[in-house]
């Protein structure tokens, strides 16, 4: 016969087992999406880019316009507690460094950014 408390900690073993499985699925997902955002491709060493910078800058080579959900995703930031705040600090960042080698980043209020002459830096980098 299984007690109140036996019973109680199988009950939360499972769940546990569950919620696992679809962290589990959710980080597959998430490595799905970035390899179709980001390509292997790689930016200057001179830019000094940290490894979230390089994915960000990447993505946007590849896109019109990069979303704060695709910003947030590229980045590898995508939690409950991620916002345009973050985005937008990732960008400031990114902006300083790139801006010196001639690569502007332009944004869409509240929507996300993109890469002025997007094109030309996706060859740059092939």
């Amino acid at each position: 016969m299984s007690t109140l408390k036996d019973r109680a900690i199988a009950y939360l073993e499972g769940e546990i087992r569950a919620l696992r499985e679809e962290l589990a699925e959710r980080d597959e997902t998430i490595v799905q999406l970035r390899s179709l955002i980001v390509p292997g491709v790689r930016t200057p060493r001179e830019w000094k880019l940290t490894p979230a910078e390089e994915r960000l800058f990447i993505a946007l080579t590849q896109r019109d316009l990069l979303t704060m959900d695709g910003c947030l995703l590229a980045a590898q930031q995508h939690t409950d507690s991620s916002s345009p705040s973050l985005v937008a600090v990732r960008i400031c960042h990114l902006r300083r460094k790139v801006e010196a080698f001639g690569a502007k980043i332009g944004n869409s209020f509240g929507v996300g950014y993109f890469l002025h002459d997007r094109r030309k830096w996706a060859e740059v980098l092939a």
